[in-house]
């Protein structure tokens, strides 16, 4: 079975990762083809929230667990059941964009260690809201990987 890593960061939204591990255990009971962990990385100063940084932190824990497939998503996109099979199929063309804008990497994506390492994560430089999504996406097309 795959070995599944929720990667998701945060800053005081213990409601909205609560909701999430629930949605997640909803979405994927009983089902045989998939073990998960949740990686919650919490940015816990007052500077500007570092989505980027806090979501390559979260890949490099995974990633030392034995982590085979990562998502890397908002703690706010809970998948309903019958979207579970999104996180399980193979990712054989590239990583897999699940929730969000279409012009950009955010939202939720679905990366092996190997599309994610190729493209070399997410920008670590922006602070404040935005753009680490859209620099991702260029990282993605740079490195030869679509969704």
């Amino acid at each position: 079975p795959v070995h599944l890593g929720v990667v998701v960061c945060v800053r005081d939204r213990q409601r909205n990762t609560a909701l999430l591990a629930e949605g997640l255990a909803a979405a994927f009971k009983g089902s045989v083809d998939v073990r998960y962990t949740m990686w919650v990385v919490e940015q816990a100063d007052t500077r500007p929230f570092n989505r980027g940084a806090l979501l390559n932190a979260g890949f490099i824990l995974a990633e030392a667990a034995g982590i085979d497939v990562f998502a890397l998503q908002d703690v706010d996109f809970v998948p309903l059941p019958s979207s579970a099979h999104l996180y399980l199929t193979p990712l054989y063309d590239g990583p897999r964009h699940l929730l969000g804008r279409v012009d950009s990497a955010g939202g939720a994506v679905l990366f092996t260690r190997e599309q994610f390492r190729l493209a070399n994560g997410y920008p670590n430089g922006f602070w404040g809201w935005g753009f680490e999504d859209h620099d991702l996406l260029n990282r993605l097309e740079c490195a030869g990987l679509s969704f």
